[in-house]
């Protein structure tokens, strides 16, 4: 199939349409329907999933699968997610905020490939404080008691309370790098 230079641009615009920068820090995000795929500044492809279509187009809740990768291109993490919705007080009154939370099973890897954690997220409900007067109640993901861990060679580690609290804390691996 030729394509002619008229379709070749409608197509450039239709693309340009779904590809938005969120501010001058942040990465590329290419949108199509519910699908995205998140790049980093320098290019490669940073997470792919799918964005809550109940949800959409005002708010793009992680929703379904999504893969984060590391900047060499190997897998990251895996794992499911969901969203929900919250009110805050913004500069026009009463508005809509998007939230995600992990469920289920996750796996976590190291740059060069290996295993580095799996287990499996449960779901609470907690009560947060918003800029609104009161609280709202979310769901919360927490890691249950099941997570094993790996070294970069593939060997178990033992379980210890700084990787257990980095699961906690939703931000696995960022130090131990």
């Amino acid at each position: 199939m030729v394509l002619t230079r008229k379709a070749i641009s409608f197509l450039g615009l239709f693309i340009l349409s779904f590809v938005s920068c969120k501010d001058e820090n942040s990465d590329v995000s290419f949108v199509a329907f519910d699908h995205a795929v998140e790049y980093y500044r320098d290019g490669p492809i940073r997470s792919v999933g799918i964005y809550n279509p109940d949800l959409l187009p005002d708010f793009h809740g992680k929703f379904g699968r999504w893969n984060e990768y590391h900047i060499n291109g190997k897998l990251k993490e895996t794992g499911q997610y969901k969203s929900g919705l919250y009110v805050q007080c913004c500069f026009a009154g009463p508005c809509e905020q998007v939230y995600n939370y992990k469920i289920g099973k996750w796996k976590y890897y190291y740059n060069n490939g290996q295993l580095r954690a799996v287990g499996t997220y449960d779901l609470s409900i907690k009560e947060i404080a918003t800029s609104c007067a009161g609280s709202e109640k979310i769901h919360y993901s927490h890691p249950k008691d099941d997570w094993l861990f790996y070294n970069k060679d593939g060997q178990k580690l033992e379980t210890s309370e700084v990787l257990l609290n980095q699961i906690k804390n939703h931000n696995p691996f960022y130090i131990l790098e």
